[in-house]
């Protein structure tokens, strides 16, 4: 489910104080004292929201479509030599990154998604997997990376396993309900989307600066 507030801007709280619920004429009177631009705002900022409602199917079934190509890469990764592994990946990356942008900024939902805690990569097939993807890119596996570029001056070692297998994990998981509901896309999404910008979108910025200087550099 899905829930929202009447929104104001900054500096039209006190003038919202201002309409007495007793008396319609003063809360006419008020509310024509609100700028024509907060106004415009505040309906922008509704419909910007129903919008995002209507959406949720289809930036569901795009996005889905996208990570599902990611994970069928991963899921045959052990069929693949590294060069391959990496031209595959290097083409989807893009695209993960470009519908994570797309989805819909929704607020999270009342309910959890049902079975998360069944379907989630447990850390036993995680560390199988990040093991198996340092053992296919051995010596490209490392490279140097920064956490926060505007500020770091110290560079970290990064890992493309692991970028790979967190990406992996943090979409798998939202994949495997064949037929999810309206409130379960909602949920997902919202996931998806704290996860982009709070964890894996990290991990696709760094694999992907990666795999573009190997593509460039390595015979």
């Amino acid at each position: 489910m899905v829930f929202w507030a009447e929104e104001c801007l900054p500096g039209d709280e006190e003038k919202w104080r201002g309409v007495s619920a007793s008396d319609e004429r003063a809360g006419d009177a008020a509310l024509e004292k609100l700028s024509r631009g907060s106004r415009k705002q505040l309906v922008a900022n509704r419909r910007q929201s129903m919008n995002s409602l209507d959406n949720i199917p289809a930036a569901f079934n795009r996005f889905t479509a996208v990570a599902r190509r990611f994970c069928n890469i991963v899921d045959s990764s052990a069929d693949l030599d590294r060069a391959s592994l990496l031209v595959h990946i290097y083409g989807v990356l893009p695209e993960l990154i470009q519908e994570a942008i797309n989805l819909p900024a929704v607020g999270s939902g009342d309910d959890e998604v049902p079975g998360r805690d069944q379907t989630r990569l447990g850390q036993p097939e995680w560390s199988s997997l990040y093991q198996a993807l340092k053992k296919r890119l051995a010596n490209w596996d490392v490279y140097m990376d920064v956490f926060d570029p505007t500020k770091d001056t110290e560079a970290i070692h990064g890992s493309l396993a692991d970028d790979i297998a967190d990406i992996y994990r943090d979409l798998k998981e939202g994949l495997d309900d064949p037929a999810p509901t309206l409130a379960t896309q909602h949920n997902i999404i919202w996931e998806w989307r704290l996860g982009y910008y709070s964890h894996w979108g990290q991990h696709a910025m760094g694999a992907l600066r990666t795999i573009h200087w190997l593509m460039a550099n390595e015979p």
